[in-house]
């Protein structure tokens, strides 16, 4: 189906010259006459009228060229009336092949798609495994790289301040919790 989308341009091109309509009027006529002929052979019983018959099988003739282009004229006539008596069948047929182009076309779309999000779920759990063995190597890096410093600090540090910050934080905080209460009854005392 694609390639013949493909040359739209061509196929209008064609129905501006005279030897496709005089084709396309040959398959049209054969089409009838094949209607007709199943018409003539259908039950009595049958409540579709004449008409619907020919028309069917005109259109049935010209859409079986969309699927089959005979060899020669011979084969062309013979398959439009062959065409035209299989009328409904024929287009319930070309219709169930044309639905079915357009479900695999799409299916191999859906297929396509469903390929690249699975590339891009790949790639994002790549990326967060990756993420993960980096966080993983940094938190093995950062407690000797943080006692290093913390013993290289302690070092450059006076030695009063040095037991400062050697005490575990709580103890520190109770400290300036101390400190802070005796600031403050200074600072009440030189009120007075």
């Amino acid at each position: 189906m694609g390639e013949q989308a493909a040359n739209i341009t061509d196929l209008i091109g064609s129905l501006s010259q005279w030897e496709t309509w005089r084709i396309i009027i040959i398959v049209a006529i054969c089409g009838m006459v094949g209607g007709l002929s199943n018409k003539l052979s259908a039950p009595p019983k049958d409540q579709t009228h004449l008409i619907g018959y020919i028309i069917v099988g005109a259109v049935a003739a010209l859409a079986v060229l969309f699927v089959h282009v005979p060899a020669d004229g011979v084969r062309l006539i013979a398959l439009a009336l062959a065409a035209g008596y299989g009328g409904r069948a024929i287009l319930n047929a070309l219709q169930n092949r044309v639905k079915l182009a357009l479900t695999k076309e799409e299916a191999a779309k859906a297929k396509k798609d469903g390929r690249e999000a699975i590339q891009v779920g790949q790639d994002a759990i790549k990326y967060a495994q990756d993420m993960l063995q980096y966080s993983r190597s940094i938190q093995r890096a950062l407690p000797p790289l943080a006692k290093r410093r913390r013993e290289s600090l302690m070092e450059s540090l006076p030695p009063r301040v040095a037991t400062i910050v050697a005490k575990p934080p709580e103890a520190q905080a109770d400290e300036f919790r101390d400190l802070s209460a005796r600031l403050k009854y200074l600072q009440k005392s030189f009120e007075e």
